[in-house]
């Protein structure tokens, strides 16, 4: 759980929900609101790292809520969704915000049964697993050749990347409807010519501050505050918003053609947990469940 802003037991909350891009915003949104000294920033997160509970805020610290954003979560039930409902007074004003979610950059996307968790990597070393990948590795093939033959066998599997590409703004377009601001008109300006995805769910600063930034702008009729003021503080104190992890999942090359990515480069770096590694780099040490790194 993550507290911006006042931590006066007395202190009016803005409550804000959602998955791990929750935090990020409630830090950019943090920044813009000139009453801190009054006002917190507290975030509730819809999930835990594998062997750890969430976090959950207290009644108390509920009923003192203002305002409450929540992340659209197609979930019938969540328990920690439920909570915080259940504890925010009815006439606080609520707004539903959708979640940034792209899964076509990474089409055979799979669990992988050899990551393990650890303190050090709680989510796994590799944790996004590669359905083709795994059909090399049980080949018993590694380095040079187990990527050359990767590349040949995915290529030829690769799916409709145009169909996958429409249905993902499908899906954006639907989770908008069910929201109060919008993403896919954002998105589908910018995702072609600006490194917005490093991953399924996981953003670029440009996607966060977009985010923050319309937010911010809901919550001006509610929470009192001038546009341009507000603004210029979000935008000069976005640099203290943390980035969203240290993994860019890598994308593939035949993706990256099919799909017209042009901030793609044939020689681009993909930071994975602090190392910087090309798409033949990071799919070589995966395949092989490379950990001397």
């Amino acid at each position: 759980m993550l507290l911006c802003g006042s931590a006066d037991p007395d202190a009016e909350l803005v409550i804000i929900y959602g998955n791990c891009q929750a935090p990020h915003l409630t830090i950019a949104l943090s920044q813009a609101d000139a009453n801190l000294e009054h006002r917190g920033y507290l975030c509730v997160l819809n999930h835990a790292a594998p062997g750890h509970e969430v976090e959950m805020p207290t009644p108390q610290q509920l009923q003192r809520c203002k305002f409450y954003m929540e992340q659209l979560d197609t979930r019938e039930s969540v328990p920690e969704r439920e909570f915080v409902r259940q504890h925010i007074h009815s006439i606080v004003p609520k707004l539903v915000f959708p979640s940034y979610m792209m899964t076509c950059f990474w089409p055979f996307t799979v669990p992988d049964p050899r990551d393990k968790t650890s303190e050090r990597f709680p989510w796994g070393r590799f944790p996004h697993g590669n359905l083709v990948a795994m059909e090399v590795i049980k080949k018993g093939l590694t380095g040079k050749v187990a990527y050359e033959t990767f590349m040949e066998l995915s290529t030829k599997r690769m799916p409709d990347l145009q169909r996958a590409l429409d249905i993902d703004f499908q899906l954006m377009e639907q989770r908008d409807g069910m929201s109060d601001v919008r993403l896919t008109d954002f998105v589908r300006a910018n995702f072609r010519d600006h490194y917005l995805f490093w991953s399924h769910g996981h953003m670029s600063a440009m996607g966060v501050e977009f985010l923050a930034t319309t937010l911010f702008e809901a919550t001006l009729p509610f929470l009192g505050d001038n546009y341009e003021a507000g603004l210029s503080r979000l935008q000069q104190g976005f640099p203290n918003v943390p980035p969203m992890g240290n993994c860019q999942y890598p994308i593939h090359p035949a993706v990256a053609q099919a799909l017209g990515l042009s901030f793609y480069q044939p020689d681009m770096l993909f930071s994975w947990h602090g190392e910087m590694w090309t798409f033949e780099e990071y799919m070589t040490r995966y395949i092989a469940y490379d950990t001397s790194w």
